[in-house]
């Protein structure tokens, strides 16, 4: 018996496909098949669009991962670039390359999904090769890129990088903000919309910021940490400013939230003020939060911290 557990055990473990398409631990192409639909479900550049991700391909190289996924509604392909952090996949970077007809009518593009083109964007030329080898989109793109080279012996395929860098902030969010202002920093996504308030036309919270917990804040050292998110943006205003509760906060996470966990949000500036907790709804991986209204003092830097129960 103890012969067959191991057996089991050594089995699960190799790197071996799960699919034709499939390269890597079966465990970790499970999770990452599991994880990656409900993560890319809410297009995270547009908050209310909804997709139906099917998972094509997955490709595993130790603690980082290939996987090209597509949308059942509009059969657009995507690579998706994650990265194994704190026990769960994260998801680094998912670039769009259209439909196959597209592919094939503009291909080779600057970005053709190549492992040349992979590894100038930063993946590791193991992970790359693998693709090749593979996942389709890159095989495809491959086959293009060679064909045009022999038509064209002057043909160079384009550097431009495989865009893993999302961090994006604004420098300033505006009180008298119209609309939802988005924020970006560790892959995570957060949209503001500021509630009324009696701020003047120049108040402002400037250099927003939101980062991931490290490690020891993180749920992955319980019982001390068990934080998911952080933001903080200091307060530019020459008198207090009275906002009216109806403020909303809306986080994408890049990695899987567990929805048995409540998750709460709290602000505070030392000293000056402190808010919350505020327990958020989840839905598609998006933690919801409504404020109550505060006063926001000149100066106070403001701390915003997630975290579950």
């Amino acid at each position: 018996m103890e012969r067959f557990v191991a057996l089991l055990l050594l089995v699960s473990a190799l790197p071996l496909a799960a699919r034709a398409d499939d390269y890597g631990p079966r465990r970790d192409i499970a999770a990452i098949r599991h994880d990656l639909p409900i993560i890319e479900r809410q297009a995270e550049m547009y908050p209310g669009v909804v997709r139906s991700v099917a998972i094509d391909s997955v490709i595993v190289d130790e603690g980082d991962a290939l996987a090209q996924w597509h949308d059942t509604g509009t059969d657009e392909r995507a690579i998706a670039r994650l990265n194994y952090k704190y026990g769960r996949w994260w998801l680094l970077q998912s670039t769009s390359f259209g439909d196959r007809g597209y592919l094939l009518a503009h291909c080779p593009p600057d970005s053709a999904p190549t492992p040349q083109f992979l590894i100038n964007g930063g993946v590791n030329p193991t992970l790359a090769a693998l693709a090749g080898e593979n996942m389709p989109i890159v095989q495809e793109a491959t086959a293009l890129v060679s064909q045009y080279a022999n038509d064209d012996p002057h043909y160079k395929i384009c550097s431009e990088v495989f865009h893993i860098d999302r961090e994006y902030s604004p420098e300033v969010l505006p009180f008298q903000t119209v609309g939802r202002r988005l924020i970006e920093g560790d892959q995570y996504h957060v949209m503001v919309q500021l509630a009324k308030n009696d701020a003047d036309q120049e108040a402002s919270i400037i250099g927003p910021q939101s980062r991931a917990p490290t490690e020891a804040e993180s749920w992955a050292n319980p019982p001390g940490g068990n934080a998911y998110f952080f933001f903080s943006g200091t307060v530019h205003a020459t008198k207090p400013v009275h906002v009216q509760a109806g403020t909303t906060i809306d986080v994408w996470f890049p990695f899987v939230l567990d929805p048995s966990l409540r998750y709460s949000l709290t602000i505070a500036a030392p000293n000056a003020m402190s808010l919350g907790p505020v327990e958020g709804t989840l839905t598609n991986n998006t933690l919801h939060f409504v404020l109550p209204a505060f006063t926001a003092p000149p100066g106070a830097e403001l701390m915003g911290e997630i975290d579950s129960d």
